[in-house]
């Protein structure tokens, strides 16, 4: 579904948040003017126009059975429609309080008051706190409380779901622009639209969906940003291989921030292939660590 922002669009600045290390080393090895930050936006440059928010993740993610997860509910229509058993649910990942009061308003309230900004958004351990989703039709009568419940469920209960909710009200509010930028081909379809319009409350606003994993990008959300003339005022390019990924670029202060812990690295599961009816992002270059980083509770 083209949901793209139109062509004559310039942004200004833009503050994106994503969960893969391998995607953010790849937007700084290419994007010269991109600042990653961790735990607050005083971490970037005053004058940057590109901030890009470090969420953490567990790497890799393994399948859990959904009645261990705490804000599980066997009425949820999400789970009783696809008879869900296991989800590749990560615990530490996804946007938290203190992103959004220590970074996200800072940056809002320190916008230059001209110009067009824009609020970036990965969707698979971002926004939702699963990788991949399901996006089959549910019936027309039941279609709105399905989003619903689906929501509620990928996005880690009711109470986070509402965080998110007034988030991205609050962005609207101040007049930022909204793109979702996910790796997971699901972004292609009508039903990805509908989820989105459920998390906005299916208000008549305006966002936008980017699908990096299309040929056009080959999975390299950096390729976005070069590649896309919406975002020409706030990307300065470096010269650089094609792949863009390299295991000695720094982490910009990831490993150094007190918010973060370093544990122990968690083994491969053995291979178990998605349902063919389950969307998963496309694989991006695996970073250098096997280790993973979890919060301090926010």
């Amino acid at each position: 579904m083209d949901r793209l922002p139109p062509r004559e669009i310039r942004f200004n600045s833009a503050i994106f948040f994503e969960n893969s290390l391998a995607q953010r080393r790849g937007i700084t090895s290419n994007c010269q003017s991109a600042s990653v930050v961790v735990n607050r936006l005083t971490e970037a440059p005053p004058s940057s126009k590109f901030v890009i928010v470090a969420i953490p993740e567990t790497e890799p993610v393994i399948p859990r059975n959904v009645t261990g997860i705490d804000f599980y509910r066997p009425d949820n229509l999400y789970i009783t429609t696809h008879n869900i058993r296991q989800e590749y649910y990560d615990p530490v990942c996804g946007i938290r309080e203190n992103h959004i009061t220590k970074i996200l308003n800072p940056w809002i309230a320190s916008r230059p008051a001209e110009g067009t900004h824009v609020a970036i958004f990965d969707w698979d351990r971002t926004v939702s706190l699963v990788e991949g989703v399901f996006l089959e039709d549910a019936s027309q009568g039941e279609r709105r409380e399905y989003y619903n419940q689906m929501l509620e469920f990928i996005c880690g209960g009711a109470a986070r779901l509402a965080m998110l909710k007034a988030m991205f009200r609050n962005l609207l509010d101040n007049e930022i622009q909204l793109i979702f930028l996910t790796n997971n081909l699901s972004g292609t379809k009508p039903t990805f639209s509908e989820m989105i319009d459920a998390l906005l409350d299916n208000d008549p606003v305006e966002y936008y969906i980017i699908v990096s994993a299309i040929p056009k990008y080959g999975g390299q959300k950096f390729n976005v940003f070069k590649m896309e003339p919406y975002f020409n005022t706030i990307i300065c390019t470096r010269q650089s291989s094609s792949a863009g990924i390299s295991s000695s670029i720094p982490r910009s202060g990831e490993t150094t921030s007190p918010f973060l812990a370093t544990l122990p690295s968690v083994a491969a599961p053995a291979p178990s292939p998605f349902p063919s009816s389950f969307a998963a992002a496309a694989p991006a270059p695996s970073p250098s660590t096997s280790s993973f980083a979890s919060p301090a509770p926010w």
